[in-house]
């Protein structure tokens, strides 16, 4: 009887190594995949560049991404590396005999898609038996806007021979009695004091000066400040991003200016804008000339529908 118990826990012990080795071996183990940068802050209009990590016991098969209004025109793509066999904005296939790869990909934010929003990118890697997933989280912020671009010759002393009055997002000038029927659109007006100046239309000293202009309906609250921009600066700015970075200084609602110099505005409405001195002639009955640049009107971003579309 004593043999035969030591006989059924030795077949009991060879069996459970058998089943259990049976199991490993048929065991899946899903790819790991990993994630660079998880989190990114992007712009509209930038990119994000995410550095994706992947392994596996079995050949790697594919990545695909997923996630954020992907559109091959907007330049969405992986970055060319030898282990990719071939791709589109949104996969790419392994070469052979892969089982780790590191590959990046680029994802460009749609400049339409509303700053704050969230997009989850979703990166899916698959072997030859099975897949898995990484993600990573893009806040969208605010990119550079467009500008207008004009340039002005306004009149001081509140001049019959030509305005003092100058509407910012698009350079008019107007003599008093037009200013005054389109007293909403002016933001600043050309004084020479003692020295040659720029003014809010609802500056104290201005409305004391141009007593005509007193009794505007409307006078717009600008703000003014100097700026260390230098007109090299000033000439090559396209869009507002220059602009943006001297707003803190638009504080006064009146800048003494001279030539060669850039000041930074704030309008009533709170677009933000430079001006550019290119000459000052005589006194309050001379003229200044500047050139200006101001963000447009912002439009209405619209809201990310979560749809992938991709180019036909």
């Amino acid at each position: 009887m004593k043999k035969i118990s030591v006989l059924f826990a030795m077949l009991f012990a060879s069996t459970s190594l058998f089943l259990s080795s049976c199991t490993d071996d048929s065991e899946t183990v899903p790819p790991t995949i990993t994630v660079s940068p998880a989190t990114a802050s992007v712009k509209q209009g930038d990119k994000a560049s995410f550095t994706v990590t992947v392994s596996s016991n079995e050949d790697l098969v594919d990545l695909t991404v997923s996630g954020g209004a992907i559109n091959p025109a907007t330049g969405s793509a992986f970055v060319a590396d030898a282990a990719i066999k071939s791709s589109t904005a949104t996969s790419a296939t392994f070469a052979s005999d892969k089982t780790s790869v590191t590959v990046k990909y680029d994802f460009v934010v749609d400049k339409a898609i509303a700053k704050d929003t969230k997009i989850t990118v979703t990166f899916t890697v698959k072997d030859k038996k099975t897949t898995n997933t990484g993600t990573a989280e893009i806040t969208v912020v605010a990119g550079a806007a467009a500008i207008n671009s004009w340039t002005a010759t306004i009149y001081g002393g509140n001049s019959t021979a030509g305005g003092s009055y100058c509407v910012s997002s698009d350079g008019t000038v107007y003599k008093e009695a037009d200013a005054k029927t389109n007293s909403a659109k002016v933001d600043l007006v050309y004084y020479y004091a003692t020295s040659a100046g720029l003014y809010a239309p609802n500056d104290a000293t201005l409305t004391a000066t141009y007593t005509g202009w007193a009794s505007a309906a409307t006078k717009n609250a600008t703000k003014f400040g100097a700026t260390s921009i230098t007109v090299a600066e000033f000439d090559a700015a396209t869009d507002d991003a220059k602009i943006t970075t001297a707003a803190a200084s638009a504080t006064a609602t009146k800048v003494d200016v001279a030539v060669d110099k850039v000041y930074v505005f704030k309008t009533a409405d709170n677009r933000l804008g430079l001006i550019k001195v290119k000459s000052i002639t005589g006194n309050n009955s001379g003229t200044i000339v500047i050139e200006g640049k101001v963000q447009k009107a912002a439009a209405a971003a619209k809201k990310f529908d979560g749809q992938v579309t991709l180019a036909e």
